[in-house]
């Protein structure tokens, strides 16, 4: 054979290459091939040196001209594999390792890339394989082992990922990518300080990797380190700033440490760097749910699928903004494909229970409630009885919104005490359990806060002790003292937390209890949410505002940020609102404990101590409603200001030339003992049209609708032609529905608060009967106090009879009207409230 005339230079091109000068060597290939177009390993290196260069289409065209005069060449075939799939051609990659291992069954690196490449194929078996033959033939190749632990990760075998990566480490110490994927498997494993452990040994050894340094951010999150992770984040973001998902994990972070605006920022620069960039575009939807922007939320949520049309967390993303928009049907169109996609997923058969219970759908919702206990408690010794409990304490979430008749009140009354009595009692006698047992409580704990109780509208004093009793059973709250030390110097420390501290009837009625109360005090607020309005801006701005979550998961790390705040006092405004307030009354956090009218009914919390409600609206015997000391605050026990704000105009599809009466209150304070009250108005004002407005979901207007059916028929009366029901509409509509109504009927049983005080700012004529709890005088109270008896009937019968008057007599309308808007200033500004909240909290601190 002939020697080659281009040997040496070929060589020197070789020594360059290994030399890292890439520029030099691959001019020196070229001239090789420009002399001799068919020189086979000119062809072959300088394809390798423009795969070295990230030139793969040049290194391919190159790789390819080589094949043509040796085909069979295992590392040709291998290089060429390589190019095409640095190019994303992942299906000719694997043709040409498959043809590398075809013409040489040994070829090491062959078996290597073919693994990588069918990891990206997500064939993970396939690849498995691959590397591990690649490992019997180069067993002490670092690499190997490190590209078999990536594949074992995705497997979801982390414990042999993590060994096939110490012996990656253990043949190359210094190998930064073993490291860095030890730290995300790791993070993976809830072992948050190894995995920073790990990533920071990476990045000693490669300081400015972005990926490291974003993982490293991650890490530092997991470890509530978050001004570490923000910077961490922020220098990937520096050195890689046209990487979108460095921004996103960025927005994370941002959005876990409650700095809200910032993380909208990083989410949406995201998605302007990569449009279809499907997890920042699920995390805005997430974010705009947080703060309860449903049509933003779900504007996200549909872009997501639009992008990724079967991808889980999208689905079950656009269903949590419908449910928190209560739009169950809209939720359980794609959650039931979805579990008929993965039957066996139990948490998916609780989250579709809760949408069906939404409407009505109650024996289906204990269906999949059944189900998903089933799925999660295989194996269990005690599943059997644990069953029977949680059957018996999900009855409260359960409960009708809004009941078709007397008898199933009752009926759902009795069942309610006796399920609650039950599940107590077996909860006692309950042995140890296991982790499933413990997690399945602590979901149903956390998603049962006996809200509709109070709506049958009876003395809860014994369901409500029976409810925290079985939730501090469930969730195995047992407290130690609140303070075992002494107290911090300095003025006297109050706490209030609550999901609902922003614009919403649960909680803003405190924040004047607290803004007008002398210098004594340091305030602390727990806003257990993300909305931003004006009113929570006023509570953060009261003292020391802390943004928190109280979930499942987080639960017990901010019980303890409230304890080391060493509080004094510890308000809770609207327990039995929401799962939150109903847990986290049942902790001792701190020396006094109180609640007040919030949510307007007792606790039934040991923990709690007392309950400061209005001298007004309490009945004589009101303290036996309570499992707290019931504490009679002056006149309303509310400081309300004047507001001369006028609601902008609205068109409303009324009829003109009827007399409209306002039933404006929420469904579920309509009980069907006062359905007669309407056709009874009705025969007396055939004008009248009775204006509601629709329930939170169809169920709950279907069966109120066909219940004043019923009640109009016989009356020998249409409800069609008097009974109206408008969709449901944000505050300043509501206010000018108000405002449009010539009488408001006050709900029996629960009357209008925030509803009335707002028809008396407009001069609404209303008419009231005081019920037998407080929750039933509150619009009683309010007409006491302004000297206006002629508002107030001692009757449904005398109730009846002055909503006909006013129906029949306009002039009525007018006088009541003017008699309101000249004594309404009694209600503003109430001083004495504050000092009676002010000498309250003095002599227990000084009890204390």
């Amino acid at each position: 054979m002939a020697a080659d005339p281009h040997a040496a230079m070929l060589q020197t091109a070789l020594a360059l290459q290994q030399q890292g000068n890439l520029k030099e060597a691959r001019r020196k290939y070229e001239s090789i091939i420009a002399r001799e177009p068919r020189h086979f390993n000119a062809l072959q290196l300088c394809g390798v040196v423009a795969l070295q260069q990230e030139a793969y289409r040049d290194a391919v065209k190159l790789i390819r001209r080589a094949l043509a005069l040796r085909g069979n060449d295992a590392p040709a075939l291998t290089n060429l594999g390589i190019a095409h799939q640095k190019l994303g051609q992942d299906a000719e990659a694997l043709a040409c390792f498959d043809k590398a291992i075809a013409a040489k069954a040994d070829f090491a690196s062959a078996h290597h890339n073919r693994g990588n490449v069918l990891r990206s194929l997500n064939r993970l078996a396939e690849a498995r394989a691959s590397l591990a033959q690649a490992l019997v033939l180069q067993p002490e190749n670092h690499l190997v082992h490190g590209n078999l632990a990536a594949v074992l990760a995705d497997l979801g075998h982390q414990e042999e990922a993590l060994a096939a990566l110490d012996r990656a480490l253990a043949l190359q110490p210094h190998y930064a990518t073993a490291l860095f994927r030890k730290g995300e498997i790791l993070r993976e494993l809830k072992r948050p300080q190894e995995s920073l452990q790990a990533l920071d040994a990476a990045l000693r050894l490669s300081p400015d990797d972005p990926e490291f340094l974003d993982s490293r951010g991650k890490t530092l999150l997991e470890l509530e380190r978050f001004e570490e992770a923000l910077l961490s984040h922020k220098r990937a973001i520096e050195l890689a700033p046209e990487k979108a998902e460095f921004y996103n994990s960025c927005g994370v972070a941002f959005f876990t440490a409650k700095r809200m605006e910032a993380a909208i920022s990083f989410f949406e620069e995201a998605i302007a760097l990569k449009p279809d960039f499907v997890d920042a575009h699920l995390n805005c939807a997430r974010f705009y749910l947080h703060l309860a922007w449903y049509e933003k939320a779900l504007n996200h949520a549909a872009k997501a699928l639009r992008l990724a049309p079967d991808l889980k967390e999208a689905l079950l993303c656009k269903a949590s903004i419908h449910l928190a928009d209560h739009q169950s049907e809209a939720a359980l169109a794609l959650l039931t494909p979805l579990v008929l996609r993965e039957p066996e997923d139990a948490s998916l058969h609780t989250i579709i229970a809760g949408a069906q219970a939404n409407l009505g759908q109650r024996d289906a919702a204990r269906a999949s409630w059944d189900r998903a206990l089933s799925l999660t408690l295989i194996g269990d010794g005690q599943a059997a009885r644990l069953r029977e409990i949680c059957h018996a304490v999900n009855t409260v979430n359960l409960l009708p919104s809004v009941y078709r008749s007397e008898a199933e009140l009752a009926d759902t009354r009795a069942d309610l005490l006796q399920s609650l009595t039950q599940a107590a009692e077996a909860l006692a006698d309950l042995g140890p359990s296991s982790q499933e047992a413990r997690d399945v409580l602590q979901t149903l704990a956390f998603n049962t806060s006996g809200f509709f109780i109070a709506y049958q509208q009876e003395n809860d004093l014994a369901p409500m002790r029976l409810l925290s009793s079985c939730i501090a059973q469930m969730l195995k709250i047992t407290e130690p003292p609140a303070r075992e030390a002494a107290r911090k110097p300095g003025p006297i420390r109050i706490g209030i937390a609550s999901e609902k501290l922003y614009k919403h009837n649960g909680a803003r009625w405190a924040l004047p209890w607290l803004a007008h109360l002398p210098p004594d005090y340091a305030f602390f607020t727990y806003a257990f949410h993300g909305i931003q309005d004006d009113v929570a801006a006023q509570f953060a701005q009261l003292g020391t505002h802390r943004r928190l979550s109280f979930d499942a998961a987080n639960h017990e790390k901010t019980i303890a940020t409230l304890r080391d705040d060493d509080l004094d006092f510890l308000m809770l405004p609207d327990i039995g609102m929401t799962p939150s307030s109903r847990i986290l009354s049942l902790h001792r956090l701190a020396p006094v404990q109180f609640t007040a009218w919030g949510h307007p009914v007792t606790s039934g919390s040991p923990a709690m101590d007392f309950y400061l409600s209005s001298d007004l609206m309490e009945p004589t015997d009101g303290a036996a409603h309570y499992s707290e000391k019931l504490i009679r605050l002056p006149n309303l026990a509310l400081y309300i200001e004047p507001d001369a704000t006028l609601p902008p105009k609205q068109d409303f599809p009324l009829p003109e030339g009827r007399v409209l009466y306002g039933c404006l209150q929420s469904l579920f304070k309509y009980l069907p003992r006062y359905d007669d009250m309407l056709p009874r108005i009705a025969a007396a004002v055939p004008q009248a049209l009775f204006v509601f407005i629709e329930g939170m979901s169809p169920f709950m207007t279907d069966t109120l609708r066909q219940r004043l059916e019923k009640s109009f028929a016989k009356a020998d009366l249409a409800a069609s032609n008097h009974v109206i029901f408008l969709p449901r509409m944000n505050g300043a509509a509501f206010d000018a529905l108000t405002r449009r109504m010539d009488v408001l009927i006050d709900s029996l049983g629960w009357s209008g608060g925030n509803t009335t005080l707002g028809a008396i700012e407009a001069g609404i004529p209303l008419i009231t009967c005081p019920g037998a709890f407080m929750r039933g005088r509150h619009s009683s109270a309010m007409f006491t106090m302004m000297d206006l008896p002629s508002a107030i009937a001692d009757s449904q019968a005398a109730m009846v009879e002055k909503l006909i008057e006013l129906g029949q007599r306009p002039a009525a309308r007018t006088e009541m009207r003017q008699a309101m808007l000249a004594r309404k200033e009694a209600l503003y500004e109430d001083k004495s409230l504050i000092a009676a909240f002010d000498a309250f909290l003095k002599a227990n601190f000084a009890k204390a």
